[in-house]
């Protein structure tokens, strides 16, 4: 059955009407019909299913059955993303969101590019936004990540990421410890990786972070595009936390 995106998906005998976007798409794209079913689902875990009543500008739709509400639980990974260029970064997101990440970060450091402001942070995360919609109607996903930009010392100093089982931060430099000699043998709950842009962690950086508890490690002898880096990443470590 397919699935769309309602910031409300009502109990049984509500009447939910969706955006433009989306009603578009159910008219003219799918040609869906009044009587037809659908999925809703609210990005907090909430999830209906319904009948379509009418189509137009805004398909209206009447609630048939409230679905058991999901909640967030289980092992998290946390990705921290160095910021990347345009398209680079969105692929990210839609990749995070299928895979499962719990929250990701856009992390601003030294070798960042790309000029810093609010208007632009808020209209990157509008797009993250509908990005997420996307991913999560085509994956089954039913709660959104959590998102966020932050600065790189705000990061690694950051006391809430205490309670983290382990902190890595990937750098192409370091050859001493890499991701598959980590101990794997202990349940982690929580796993936060840091991973940089496309010029990577200057030495200061990777500095002040090991001075505040992240672990230092690489992927291998290859050095990966930063966004395939995080995809790969995500994967691996999300596999050994059980979740894919």
């Amino acid at each position: 059955m397919r699935r769309f995106y309602s910031e409300v998906v009502g109990q049984a005998g509500d009447i939910v009407s969706l955006d433009k976007e989306q009603s578009i798409h159910i008219t003219r794209v799918l040609r869906f019909q009044p009587e037809d079913q659908v999925e809703l689902f609210d990005g907090c875990g909430g999830v209906s299913r319904a009948l379509i009543v009418s189509t137009g500008k805004y398909v209206v739709l009447r609630v048939v059955e409230r679905l058991a509400q999901q909640l967030a639980g289980g092992p998290q990974l946390w990705l921290c993303q160095g910021d990347l260029k345009g398209k680079k970064m969105d692929l990210v997101v839609q990749k995070s969101t299928e895979l499962g990440v719990s929250r990701l970060l856009s992390v601003i450091s030294s070798r960042s590019q790309g000029r810093v402001s609010v208007e632009r942070s808020k209209k990157k995360q509008l797009r993250w936004r509908k990005l997420m919609e996307s991913a999560c109607k085509q994956c089954g996903r039913l709660i959104f990540m959590e998102t966020g930009e932050i600065s790189f010392t705000e990061l690694v100093t950051a006391p809430e990421l205490d309670d983290c089982d382990l902190r890595l931060l990937f750098w192409e430099k370091e050859k001493a410890c890499l991701l598959k000699d980590l101990d794997w043998r202990y349940r982690y709950k929580k796993i936060c990786i840091l991973l940089g842009p496309e010029g990577g962690f200057s030495e200061e950086e990777v500095a002040l972070a090991k001075g505040s508890g992240w672990v230092s490690t690489g992927l291998g002898p290859l050095v990966l595009r930063a966004e395939t880096a995080a995809i790969a990443t995500a994967s691996i470590l999300l596999h050994r936390l059980g979740r894919i």
